[in-house]
C-alpha cells in the first residue's frame, strides 16, 4: 500500500453538503464558538459601546470577523457600502480573468482546512480539477467568499457606509453610519478598516488630464465601465500596470480599438512577487526597524509593479491593440466630441480614456477620516531618510503600530486613535502586505486579532480580576 493510499480525498465532487457538515464538525472539535469573555462597556453618556466595528465585508472583513468570533469576541459588527454579493473588487472592477496570487494561499479560513478555497473547489469539481487548475478564476473567488460568509456565520450589514469617525470623552471611538439616506451614531471599542486598496487614501487620476474632459469621457480602472458602450470606439489607456492591461483587454473583448500609453521605454521585467511571498517577509517585516522598512519600500517603488505576463498576453498580438512605450501624456483637450491628447510622440485622438494610474495613500483624502487624519502619525512625522532614499509619497502613509493601529502624531493629543486599525493597503510600510492582498491575509490577520484581544483584555482587566474566584476570608491560602 502506497503512502498516498491513506490520504483523505475529501467529499465526492458535487457534495457541498458533505463539506459543510465537515466544517461544522471541525469547528465543534475546536470548541467553536467559545463563550464570550468581553464584558459590556458604556460610554460616559451611557451609550453601550460595541466591541469591534469592521468596515468592509470583503475577504479581509469576513476573515477578521470570523477570527474574532473564534477567539470568543462575538460582539462584532460588519458593514459594507455595497449590495450583498458585490463586496470587494471581484465583480465590480477586477477585470483580470484569474487571481494573481497562487491558488494554494489561504487566509479567510483562519486555519480550518475545510473552509479553504481548495476544499470548497474540490468538493464541487474533484481533486483532478484542482490539480489541473492554474489560477483561481476571479468570479469563482467571489462565489467562494459568499459561501464562506454563509457557512462561517458572519453577518454583514450591506448598504451601510462609514461617514465619520472621532474620539469620545471616555477614549472610545464614535462613528456615524449612513444607510439609505439616514444616519446613526454608534460607539465602539475598536474599529477595523478592512476596506481594500484605497481604504487609506483614494484612487488617483492626474487632474491635469481629467480636468479638461467631461466626466462621461473617462474612467479610472476602479470605476464601473459600461464596456458595451465602447464597442467601435478608440480607447486610450494610460498606465502599464496590471489594471491598465486588464482594462485594455476588457475593452478589446467588447470590440474597441485600444491604444495603451506609458512613459517607460519598455515593460518592466523585474518580478518581485516571489520575494514578497516568502514566510520570512510576511511574518518578519513588522519587526524591522524604520530604516529597514523604508529601504524595502524605496526599493519596491524603484522597481515598480510589472504587469503579470498573463495580463500582457491577453492584449499583445490583438489586431486592434497598439502599445506606445516611452510615450508620456503632456496635455488633453476635448473638441468635437473627441479627446485630443498631446503626447511626447505627437498628437493622438480617442473617444474614451481609461486611467490605470493606481492610488495615493494619505488619510486626509478620506472624508470619513477628516477628524482622524490630523491626529494620526505619518511616516514623514517619524522618519527622515537620507537623500539617496527619498520617497515623498511613502512619507504620507500612516505610521502604524504592530497591531495595525494608528498612533498619535502628538503624544497625548488623541490616545483613542490607537483603537482604529488599518487592515488595508495603507498599512504596507508599517507592517507589510496585509488584508487587501491574499498574500498577506493569513499572517496579517493573526497579528491584527492578537492585538485587539490584548487591548480588550487589558482595558477590562479590573473586571476580569474581580470575577476571578477567590477564597473566603475564613479560608487560608492552600486550604482545601
Amino acid at each position: 500500500m502506497g503512502a498516498d493510499d491513506h490520504r483523505w480525498q475529501g467529499p465526492a465532487a458535487g457534495a457541498l453538503s458533505e463539506l459543510e457538515a465537515r466544517v461544522t464538525y471541525e469547528l465543534d472539535c475546536l470548541s467553536f464558538p467559545e463563550a464570550s469573555w468581553v464584558p459590556e462597556v458604556f460610554d460616559t453618556n451611557g451609550q453601550r459601546a460595541g466591541a469591534v466595528l469592521v468596515v468592509g465585508g470583503g475577504q479581509a472583513g469576513l476573515a477578521t470577523a470570523f477570527a474574532l468570533k473564534r477567539e470568543g469576541i462575538h460582539d462584532v459588527t460588519v458593514v459594507d457600502r455595497n449590495p450583498s454579493g458585490r463586496e470587494g473588487p471581484w465583480i465590480n472592477f477586477a477585470r483580470m480573468l484569474t487571481l494573481r496570487t497562487p491558488k494554494y494561499l489561504t487566509g479567510p479560513d483562519y486555519g480550518i482546512p475545510s473552509l479553504t478555497f481548495r476544499a470548497w473547489f474540490e468538493c464541487q469539481h474533484g481533486a483532478s480539477a484542482w490539480e489541473a487548475l492554474q489560477r483561481i478564476p476571479t468570479p469563482m473567488w467571489m462565489d467562494y467568499l459568499l459561501w464562506f460568509r454563509k457557512i462561517s456565520g458572519v453577518e454583514v450589514s450591506n448598504g451601510v457606509e462609514l461617514a465619520d469617525c472621532r474620539g469620545t470623552l471616555s477614549g472610545l471611538v464614535e462613528v456615524k453610519l449612513q444607510s439609505a439616506g439616514t444616519s446613526r451614531s454608534a460607539v465602539f471599542r475598536h474599529v477595523v478598516l478592512a476596506n481594500g486598496m484605497d481604504g487609506g487614501g483614494c484612487w488617483y487620476t492626474p487632474p491635469e488630464f481629467t480636468r479638461p474632459l467631461p466626466r462621461s469621457a473617462w474612467a479610472h480602472t476602479s470605476d464601473p465601465i459600461d464596456l458595451e458602450m465602447l464597442r467601435g470606439c478608440r480607447v486610450a489607456v494610460l498606465g502599464a500596470g496590471a489594471s491598465a492591461f486588464d482594462a485594455a483587454a476588457a475593452a478589446l473583448d467588447h470590440g474597441a480599438t485600444v491604444d495603451l500609453y506609458f512613459r517607460r521605454a519598455g515593460l518592466l521585467k523585474v518580478e518581485h512577487r516571489a520575494w514578497l511571498e516568502q514566510a520570512g517577509f510576511l511574518r518578519g517585516f513588522g519587526a524591522l526597524d524604520d530604516r529597514q522598512k523604508w529601504a524595502v519600500m524605496h526599493r519596491l517603488l524603484s522597481l515598480g509593479a510589472p504587469a503579470p505576463e498573463s495580463a500582457v498576453a491577453r492584449v499583445i498580438g490583438h489586431a486592434s491593440f497598439s502599445m506606445h512605450a516611452g510615450t508620456g501624456w503632456i496635455e488633453t483637450a476635448y473638441r468635437d466630441g473627441r479627446i485630443q491628447i498631446t503626447t511626447s510622440a505627437g498628437p493622438r485622438e480617442a473617444d474614451f480614456a481609461i486611467f490605470g494610474t493606481g492610488a495615493r495613500y494619505d488619510l486626509s483624502m478620506r472624508p470619513e477620516l477628516a477628524s482622524v487624519a490630523p491626529l494620526a502619525a505619518r511616516w514623514c512625522d517619524r522618519f527622515t531618510p537620507d537623500e539617496t532614499q527619498r520617497a515623498d509619497e511613502v512619507g504620507l502613509y500612516p505610521y502604524l503600530g504592530r497591531g495595525f493601529e494608528l498612533l498619535e502624531r502628538v503624544q497625548g493629543q488623541a490616545p483613542w486613535i490607537k483603537r482604529i486599525h488599518l487592515f488595508n493597503y495603507a498599512a504596507t510600510p508599517s507592517v507589510g502586505v496585509s488584508g487587501s492582498s491574499g498574500t498577506g491575509l493569513k499572517t496579517g490577520l493573526q497579528r491584527l486579532v492578537g492585538a485587539i484581544i490584548e487591548r480588550l483584555y487589558v482595558d477590562s482587566f479590573d473586571r476580569h480580576l474581580a470575577a476571578m474566584p477567590w477564597p473566603s476570608q475564613s479560608t487560608s491560602p492552600g486550604e482545601s
